[in-house]
């Protein structure tokens, strides 16, 4: 019985990335991860990436990627914490939006996950303890401050929850981008298809 040319294009991706990730490697993966990372590589470009770039591109090279109306640019300088408030308040802005937008989400996560970053090393660095909750740290009692100001429902206990577990989704969602464009460089953000945007 012949095999579908589906069913040789497995086997011959599967020849390939074998000796690189499969099993008895670093990555010791087995096949179905394996042929999982194979679709997904066939689909990592954004179909419309030429046309797309024909439009925006004359228009970022006027007004810039990020120019928006009553959005201010993520900042990069200054506290950890005055840039963890500006990088979460561009995110709020941005999450109702479509189309390149998304790009802009993007960096505004990128921004929320490196912000915290440095944050942390700041508060580590003055070792300040006046702040602190009973079992809470430094953190956690800023990030509050920063959900209790922009938004207004924040004194709903309830509310309290969701908007601290959104607020840590994002900055997981920003270090993912983050790895994935310090190996594959930043212009990931723009060209990669809808269906990796998924998967990340």
């Amino acid at each position: 019985m012949r095999k579908s040319p589906q069913a040789n294009e497995e086997v011959s991706a599967l020849s390939v990335l074998r000796p690189f990730f499969g099993r008895g490697t670093t990555y010791d993966l087995p096949d179905k991860v394996t042929l999982e990372i194979f679709e997904l590589s066939e689909s990592f470009i954004r179909p419309d990436l030429l046309e797309f770039l024909k439009e925006a591109l004359p228009r970022w090279k006027k007004n810039g990627l990020w120019l928006q109306e009553q959005l201010p640019e993520p900042l990069t300088r200054g506290t950890g914490r005055e840039k963890l408030l500006n990088a979460y308040s561009c995110i709020c802005r941005l999450e109702s939006r479509m189309g390149d937008d998304q790009i802009r989400n993007k960096m505004a996560v990128i921004m929320l996950h490196s912000a915290y970053e440095q944050a942390c090393k700041e508060w580590r660095a003055c070792g300040t303890q006046g702040r602190k909750r009973k079992g809470r740290g430094d953190a956690s009692s800023v990030i509050d401050e920063i959900l209790e100001r922009l938004h207004d429902d924040w004194n709903q206990s309830d509310r309290k929850v969701q908007l601290r577990s959104r607020f840590h989704d994002k900055k997981r969602y920003g270090k993912r981008w983050l790895i994935l464009t310090k190996a594959l460089g930043m212009s990931l953000l723009i060209a990669c298809s809808p269906k990796i945007t998924s998967v990340v």
